[in-house]
């Protein structure tokens, strides 16, 4: 096997989209396992590790039933397990998928020729990554960490990921996880990288967890600083955890 055919993922499962702007498609995950950052609020940091000795994938519709797959896995075989599940649409998501960034070019072009749409999520930091996958896929979700939530400071990272994905006519959008020390400023920030780009690429505010430790009415001043450069923001929280999902 080629090491481009081959990669080390987390766990495939079919769950309720929970966040951004596809809330509530029922979605395939493959989850990739490793990442290139340690957000302090990440909500899988078992993904984090590079190279797990196994991958659990759902073997039942409903998930009720697992597997467990010795890592490194084909990507025709990781394809294949996909069609056993529940969704249409398929979510490349981790960990952080662009750290195999070959092998999830490979996994998105054999997924396309099975039907299936195509999501990338990615902390948008693997500028020089993206461009290949991008032009494969549908969406590409991406983060921007403000400092506060994320304990990095990635902006310049950022606009050139949002550079070369939006170059690939895919469509973008933007997640920014926000918590309770998150300041207005940070969010014009991330308003402006966004907007150097384009204002028409939407942006999502999303809470940290859902336990309202950021309270609506400081949401919705944050959502406005934002609607003053961007002209699609939204603020929608973990949905998935209100309905006690993965």
């Amino acid at each position: 096997m080629s090491e481009r055919a081959v990669g080390w993922i987390h766990e495939v499962f079919s769950s309720i989209q929970g966040e951004g702007l596809f809330c509530g498609q029922r979605h395939i995950f493959v989850r990739f396992a490793g990442c290139n950052l340690s957000c302090a609020y990440c909500d899988e940091p078992s993904a984090r590790m590079p190279n797990p000795r196994g991958c659990r994938i759902a073997a039942a519709v409903n998930g009720a039933s697992c597997l467990q797959v010795p890592n490194p896995v084909r990507a025709e075989d990781l394809a294949q397990y996909c069609t056993k599940l529940t969704g249409r649409t398929i979510s490349l998501t981790g960990g952080e998928p662009l750290l195999q960034a070959e092998f999830a070019s490979e996994l998105a072009r054999l997924l396309k020729q099975l039907g299936f749409a195509v999501h990338l999520e990615t902390n948008g930091t693997l500028f020089d990554a993206v461009s290949n996958i991008a032009a494969l896929v549908d969406v590409v979700a991406m983060d921007i960490k403000v400092p506060s939530a994320s304990g990095c400071v990635l902006w310049d990272q950022h606009k050139l990921f949002l550079k070369s994905a939006l170059r690939t006519g895919a469509f973008v959008f933007v997640k920014a996880i926000v918590g309770p020390t998150t300041t207005e400023d940070e969010i014009i920030q991330c308003a402006y990288t966004i907007a150097s780009e384009s204002t028409k690429v939407p942006l999502v505010i999303q809470p940290v967890n859902s336990n309202r430790s950021v309270p609506g009415e400081v949401l919705m001043k944050l959502q406005a600083v934002a609607l003053d450069r961007l002209e699609d923001v939204r603020v929608i929280p973990q949905c998935h955890k209100f309905l006690g999902l993965p």
